[in-house]
C-alpha cells in the first residue's frame, strides 16, 4: 500500500510538473511574441521579416529575423536573433523561474568572417534572460575580450558585461554596464587608448504613457587618448554624462543632461575642462509621449519604402503633419529649454555661455503655419569670453590669404568695433554680451540689431 501511495505521489508530481512546464512554456511564448511586436515602432528603420516560434515541451526555439534600412544604405542590413528557451518551473533544472532564454545574435556571413579573424569561434555578444514567476526578469549580457595583431599593428579589447533587471510590462528597468577598456597601437605611430567605461541607471514608466520613463542614467569613461603621430595628440580624462527625468507635478516632466570632461590636452597643450548642462522643463508628458510615438511610427513606415527623393519628401511632409497634430499641446504649455551652462577652459582662460528659450502665447493657428511660431519665441543668452582665451584661440587660427600673419590685429580691430557699437562690454579682462529675442526682435546688450525685426 505504501509503495502504491509513493507511486501515486510521484505520478502527481510528474503530472503537476508537466502541466506547469506546459503553462510556463505558453507564458514564455506570449512574452517573447509581445516583445517582438513592439520592435518595429520602438526602433525606427527596423523591420521584423521573420518571427518563427517553435514550441516544444521542455524547450522552445524562437527565431527572429531583423532587417535595418538606414538612410544612405545601398542594401538592408539583416541579422537574426536566435533564442533557445528552457521552460520553468526549473529551467535547466538549476534555477527557479518561468523560463531561461539564451540569446544568440547571428550576423551576415561576411560580417561573421571578419569578426572570426578577431574573435575566433566566440560569439560577438552573448545574453541570457531569466523570466521570473511574478513577471519581469533579468538579462545578463557579455562580450568577449580579444587581442588582434596584423601587419598594421595590434589592438586589445577587454570585453563588456551588462545586467538589466525589468519588472512586469517593463514598468521598472534598471541596468549596469562595465567595460575595462580598449587600446590599439599601429606601426605608423598612431595610438588609441580608452580607459574603463561604466554606466548605470534606473527608469520607471510614467503613469498613463506608453514609453515615457522617469529616472536617472550615468555614464563615465575614465580616459581617452589618441595620437596620429608623436606631435599630434588628444587626451581627455574623467568624461561623465548624467541625465535625469522627473515629474514635479502631474502630467509634466522636467529633464536634464550634464556632460563634463577634465584635463583636455591637445598636442600636450592644456585646454582645461569642458562642462555642458542642458534642461527642458514643464514638458507636457502626454504630448511628448504621443509625439514620440507618432515620430517612431513615421520613421518605421518610411523605412519600408525604397529610398528616393520622393520618399524623402514624403517623410518630411509626414513629420510636419506629426508636429501639427501633436506639437500644439506641447508648445501651448510653454516649455522652457535652458542651456544652464556651457564652459570650456581653465580659471583664467575660458568661454562661458548660458541661454534659455520658451514659447509664449502659442495658438492653434500658429501650429498650422510654423513660421508664425518665430515671434512667439522668447530667448536670452549670456556670453562671457576672457580676452586671454580669445587671444589664445586667435594665435591657433591658421593663416589665410585674407589674414596673412595679421590675425591678432584683425581680431583686436573687430573687438574694438563691437565694443564701440555696444555689442560687447569689456571689463576686468572679459568680453560680455547679453542677447535677447522677444516679440520677433533681436537685441544685444539692449541695442536692437538692424534687419532682425
Amino acid at each position: 500500500m505504501k509503495k502504491i501511495l509513493l507511486a501515486a505521489l510521484a505520478a502527481l508530481i510528474l503530472i503537476g510538473y508537466a502541466l506547469a512546464t506546459y503553462g510556463f512554456g505558453l507564458r514564455a511564448e506570449s512574452t517573447a511574441k509581445a516583445w517582438v511586436d513592439t520592435l518595429p515602432n520602438a526602433v525606427p528603420y527596423l523591420q521584423v521579416t521573420r518571427n518563427d516560434y517553435q514550441r516544444g515541451f521542455l524547450k522552445s526555439t524562437h527565431i527572429v529575423e531583423l532587417q535595418a534600412t538606414l538612410p544612405g544604405m545601398d542594401a538592408p542590413f539583416v541579422a537574426t536573433l536566435r533564442d533557445e528557451i528552457t521552460h520553468g518551473p526549473l529551467p535547466g533544472f538549476n534555477r527557479l523561474g518561468v523560463a531561461r532564454v539564451t540569446h544568440t545574435l547571428v550576423l551576415p556571413p561576411k560580417v561573421q568572417q571578419e569578426l572570426a579573424k578577431v574573435l575566433g569561434d566566440q560569439p560577438p555578444l552573448s545574453a541570457v534572460t531569466m523570466l521570473k514567476f511574478g513577471g519581469g526578469g533579468s538579462t545578463h549580457i557579455t562580450s568577449p575580450a580579444f587581442t588582434y595583431k596584423d601587419e598594421r599593428g595590434e589592438a586589445a579589447w577587454q570585453g563588456i558585461e551588462a545586467n538589466i533587471d525589468f519588472s512586469k510590462d517593463y514598468e521598472h528597468v534598471s541596468y549596469t554596464l562595465a567595460a575595462p577598456g580598449f587600446n590599439a597601437k599601429m606601426l605608423d605611430g598612431a595610438q588609441l587608448q580608452i580607459g574603463k567605461i561604466s554606466a548605470a541607471g534606473q527608469q520607471d514608466k510614467m503613469a498613463q504613457t506608453e514609453s515615457l520613463y522617469l529616472g536617472s542614467t550615468s555614464v563615465s569613461v575614465q580616459s581617452v587618448a589618441a595620437a596620429s603621430n608623436p606631435t599630434t595628440s588628444l587626451s581627455i580624462a574623467n568624461i561623465t554624462y548624467n541625465s535625469e527625468a522627473r515629474s514635479p507635478m502631474p502630467s509634466f516632466v522636467d529633464a536634464s543632461g550634464k556632460f563634463a570632461a577634465q584635463n583636455i590636452k591637445v598636442s600636450g597643450e592644456d585646454w582645461g575642462a569642458f562642462e555642458y548642462l542642458v534642461s527642458a522643463k514643464h514638458l507636457h508628458a502626454p504630448s511628448v509621449d504621443a509625439f514620440a510615438r507618432a515620430m517612431r511610427e513615421t520613421y518605421s513606415a518610411s523605412s519600408r519604402k525604397p529610398q528616393s527623393a520622393e520618399a524623402s519628401a514624403q517623410l518630411q511632409a509626414a513629420m510636419l503633419d506629426v508636429f501639427k497634430k501633436h506639437g500644439g499641446a506641447l508648445l501651448k504649455n510653454e516649455p522652457v529649454i535652458e542651456l544652464e551652462k556651457l564652459r570650456v577652459g581653465n580659471e583664467k582662460e575660458y568661454l562661458l555661455l548660458s541661454a534659455a528659450a520658451r514659447f509664449a502665447g502659442v495658438a492653434d493657428a500658429d501650429i498650422a503655419n510654423p513660421m508664425q511660431l518665430i515671434p512667439k519665441i522668447n530667448a536670452r543668452a549670456e556670453i562671457t569670453l576672457t580676452e586671454a582665451m580669445l587671444m589664445r584661440m586667435a594665435n591657433k587660427a591658421p593663416a589665410t590669404a585674407a589674414t596673412g600673419n595679421d590675425t591678432l590685429l584683425m581680431v583686436n580691430a573687430q573687438v574694438e568695433s563691437a565694443v564701440a557699437q555696444g555689442y560687447v562690454i569689456r571689463g576686468d579682462g572679459t568680453l560680455k554680451s547679453t542677447i535677447t529675442f522677444a516679440d520677433g526682435k533681436l537685441s544685444v546688450n539692449g541695442r536692437p540689431v538692424e534687419g532682425m525685426r
